[in-house]
Order: structure tokens, then C-alpha cells, then sequence
């Protein structure tokens, strides 16, 4: 049987990579917590002094305010702490986070992109910065970039989060339409991670623009048991 899910494809995959972002979301924010309790650390450039009290107090609102979609607010916040500390990794990528949910991409993707010269490839944060660039690049629908971005993302992150790496490569190859190599995505990140519903949606949508309803329903079927809508 058929099972009920949205007719509008593109709408259906924006609204579940939405969900992704924000979880990814939560957890820069207890990367930024852990940040914030050490010194930062020495990257390719040379040794990164510790922000001033004050730089990191405009941080610290600067989270708030994105924590409660003041997008406006938190850039201002976060621009004062990169004027008073124009070194300040994290401060660009919390302000280009800022700037994405502002659907401001390119500003996005220019202090993600000054985040991860900053910090370096040896810096704890940097998958998670590559994978925020990424974002910006699919919402922009540069979809290219995007896999750049994500395929570098699946050789860096650990393993409980290669699965989130996976299916955003997915989606930009969905968004591409070239479903096998989504599906492909899709079906790594459900080996990884076999309980998130939202995998097998995304899959399913993947095997219904190849052509493949019963393979399609069977995972918007599975997604369903596993909760999803519910």
C-alpha cells in the first residue's frame, strides 16, 4: 500500500535537511561551551592568544541571541566580538551560522570560510565548520561545492556523526537528481545510524525520483515505524 508522505519532493527534503541542520546546530553549540573552557588551541598561522573578556562576552550574547532566532542581533554581537578579536575563530563561524538561518548565504560561506582558515585542519571544530560551508552551499543550491564540502566532512568526523555527512552529501546529489549516487548516500548512513527515521524518508525519496515506488515505500514505511510524523 502506498503510503501518505508530501507530493512536493523538493519541500519534503528542504523541510528534513532543515532538521539536520539544527541538530548539528546543537551540537556547535556544546563544542562552543567546551571551546570556551579551554585555551585556544595553535594552528597553522601561529599561536592564537585568548580573546579578551569583552570579545568573549559579545560571544557569549551573540549565542543567545541565536538560540532564540534573533539573527540580526546575534550577527551584530558576534561582529563586535571579531572587532575586538579579529582572530576569533569561533566567533566567525557562530556569526556565519548566524548569517545562514538569515539566509544570507554568501556571508555565510565567507566566515565559515575565515573559521576554517583560522583554525586550521588540526583545530577540534574543523569538520563541523566544513560541514556548516556545506550547508550554506546546498541552501544556495551550489550543489558542487556542497559535496565538496560534505565528502570532506565524511573523511573527518567521527564515527557517530559520518552518517550526518553522508546524507547531506545525499541531499545534494538528490537536489542534482543524480539518485543512484543519493541513494548510495542514503542507504551508508542508515548502516551507520539504522534508528533515524527521517534516513529512510530521504531515501525514499531518492528511490521514488529513480523510478522505484515499491523500494520507496517500503522505507517511507520504515520511517513511519520509526516514528516519523507521529
Amino acid at each position: 500500500m502506498e503510503q501518505s508522505v508530501p507530493n512536493n519532493k523538493s519541500s519534503a527534503n528542504v523541510a528534513s535537511w532543515r532538521t539536520l541542520n539544527a541538530a548539528m546546530l546543537s551540537f556547535a553549540l556544546t563544542l562552543f561551551w567546551v571551546f570556551m573552557a579551554c585555551e585556544p588551541p595553535q594552528n597553522q598561522h601561529g599561536s592564537q592568544s585568548r580573546p579578551s573578556a569583552a570579545a568573549r562576552a559579545h560571544l557569549e550574547n551573540g549565542l543567545r541571541f541565536l538560540g532564540s532566532n534573533d539573527y540580526d542581533r546575534a550577527i551584530q554581537e558576534l561582529s563586535s566580538a571579531i572587532a575586538l578579536a579579529p582572530n576569533y575563530m569561533m566567533a566567525y563561524n557562530l556569526r556565519g551560522q548566524g548569517h545562514l538561518d538569515n539566509n544570507d548565504f554568501d556571508s555565510a560561506i565567507a566566515d565559515f570560510s575565515e573559521a576554517i582558515k583560522l583554525g586550521g585542519k588540526d583545530a577540534m571544530t574543523y569538520w563541523h565548520i566544513i560541514f556548516n560551508r556545506g550547508s550554506a552551499h546546498l541552501d544556495k543550491q551550489d550543489f558542487d561545492s556542497a559535496i565538496t564540502d560534505f565528502t570532506e566532512v565524511i573523511k573527518l568526523a567521527p564515527k557517530e556523526f559520518k552518517s550526518y555527512g553522508l546524507v547531506s552529501r545525499g541531499n545534494a546529489y538528490w537536489l542534482k537528481k543524480d539518485y543512484g549516487a543519493a541513494i548510495s548516500d542514503f542507504t551508508s548512513a542508515i548502516e551507520l545510524n539504522p534508528k533515524e527515521a527521517t534516513f529512510y524518508y530521504q531515501r525514499g525519496q531518492a528511490h521514488r525520483g529513480n523510478g522505484d515506488q515499491a523500494k520507496a515505500d517500503a522505507d517511507f514505511e520504515k520511517a513511519k515505524q520509526l516514528g516519523l510524523g507521529q
